[in-house]
């Protein structure tokens, strides 16, 4: 592959002009089509003055032009920023000020108070004449997408993300995968995370396979969808609402070869719960903004538990608090080095050399540790430590228990600052209909050493979690 990102689709797109590229809704769009609606938006885009290196806001709810957006950016290369269209004009106005893009693009007539040169979806047409000269040049280095992280340690910053660090780790997933033109993905996530924006789209658009997409995650919908998909990428959340449905089997999961879970743990006993429905053992993985996927199970190895070994183009190392490396099943800070790591945040220098070592490697902030075979697990973020009496506790060790606890529907674990412990742990749960929580306590007395067992847990309707499912600790706390 070259390090171009578009250049590399389109080698797919004369391979397979007449194949389904996208499945949406009842509407089936080829590659030759797919190519074709891209060069229309990428003249739209030119005729509104746009070159390599601007920045575009793309804040619309999950559609075909969405898709033809993103890949229209990846080809001129203007940098695609995609926002949650669920942003507050705050939030909005933030990101605004911080980009300073060029153009922002909204799904329909608003009342955002923003002041701002804005095209509606709608008015970009597909009408152009799609045999423009191709104006920029668009090599590795260049910035292709600006991921803003979710800003749980204070203001979302940018990560830039460049078109060899998306090529790179496409190119692994797919040897990692071995996805093929034979493939087609059941696709529900949202576009605006990596999570359905980079693996979602990229690896299978690179192969010539076939995306049957979903505007939203539907239980039912997901599971007819199922049976007609051989992949299905997932967050936790959305596997524990398919094992709670009664229709979920191994019959209508038996033509798919592959079910993958990343954005947020998953618990062995959900693992379980899922294999013992399904036949299928779930294929977790490791990522985040700023480096795309880190590390994956293998098709024909996966360990419960752990998220897999490094991919090709990024190393792992757990270091000490002192930057030493530790030894094998020892936790300390997850770091990385490669291909496809980012080179920095937009405009934060001051950050940047805050994340790097001194010999190049980028602090994940998260914790876990390698095992015998170099497969990783993760612990949590350094963040969301609990030390206790002087002992530290990882939030999701006592969480993977409680979860255990037959009543338990939902949990999360937080720290309480304490006069005399430092901090104490608290547990958050959500119980199932028409349960309570009587001997919960010896329960986690049967399990856990006492210094984890939470000092207190309080009983709510639900924990609060971003759109792909991770937890929102600081809501809790």
């Amino acid at each position: 592959m070259t390090n171009n990102f578009y250049d590399n689709f389109f080698k797919v797109v004369k391979s397979f002009p007449n194949k389904v590229a996208l499945e949406f809704h009842g509407t089936s769009v080829s590659y030759a089509s797919l190519d074709n609606s891209v060069r229309c938006f990428e003249n739209n885009l030119m005729d509104l003055g746009l070159k390599k290196g601007d920045r575009i806001i793309v804040s619309i709810e999950k559609s075909l032009e969405y898709i033809y957006l993103y890949l229209s950016c990846l080809k001129s290369g203007v940098i695609f920023i995609p926002l949650n269209p669920d942003y507050s004009d705050s939030e909005m106005n933030y990101f605004i000020n911080d980009c300073s893009p060029k153009l922002i693009i909204f799904d329909k007539e608003t009342d955002r108070q923003i002041e701002h040169s804005k095209v509606l979806i709608n008015e970009l047409s597909l009408y152009k004449d799609t045999q423009t000269i191709k104006r920029f040049s668009v090599v590795n280095e260049d910035p292709a997408v600006f991921i803003y992280t979710s800003g749980t340690t204070g203001k979302s910053k940018a990560a830039v993300i460049s078109q060899n660090n998306i090529v790179k780790n496409a190119s692994d997933l797919i040897k990692r995968w071995q996805i093929s033109s034979q493939d087609t993905l059941l696709h529900v996530l949202p576009l605006f995370h990596v999570h359905g924006l980079f693996v979602g789209l990229n690896l299978i658009l690179l192969r010539g396979g076939t995306i049957s997409i979903k505007r939203n995650f539907s239980i039912n919908e997901t599971i007819d969808g199922l049976s007609q998909s051989s992949l299905f990428m997932g967050v936790p959340t959305i596997y524990k609402r398919l094992y709670e449905s009664d229709r979920l089997n191994a019959e209508n999961t038996k033509n798919t070869r592959l079910l993958i879970s990343g954005s947020a743990p998953m618990s062995v006993d959900l693992h379980e719960k899922i294999y013992s429905k399904t036949g299928h053992k779930i294929l977790e993985r490791y990522g985040m903004s700023e480096a795309g996927m880190i590390t994956s199970n293998y098709i024909d190895k996966k360990k419960i538990g752990t998220v897999g070994a490094s991919l090709d183009s990024v190393e792992v190392r757990v270091m000490s608090d002192s930057e030493k490396v530790v030894g094998k099943k020892i936790v300390g800070n997850i770091e990385i080095k490669g291909h496809s790591v980012f080179n920095g945040y937009w405009n934060q220098p001051q950050k940047n050399k805050e994340s790097f070592t001194k010999d190049g490697w980028f602090k994940t902030g998260d914790m876990g540790y390698l095992d015998e075979d170099s497969f990783l697990t993760i612990s949590g973020r350094s963040k969301e430590l609990i030390i206790t009496g002087g002992y530290n506790v990882y939030p999701k060790e006592v969480e993977d228990v409680l979860m255990q606890f037959q009543k338990v529907h939902d949990c999360a674990v937080v720290g309480r600052s304490d006069h005399d412990l430092g901090e104490i742990i608290i547990a958050y749960i959500v119980l199932k209909e028409n349960t309570g929580m009587d001997n919960l306590f010896t329960f986690l007395q049967e399990r856990l050493v006492r210094y984890k067992i939470p000092k207190e847990i309080i009983k709510v309707e639900k924990i609060p979690r971003n759109a792909m499912g991770k937890i929102v600790r600081s809501d809790l706390k």
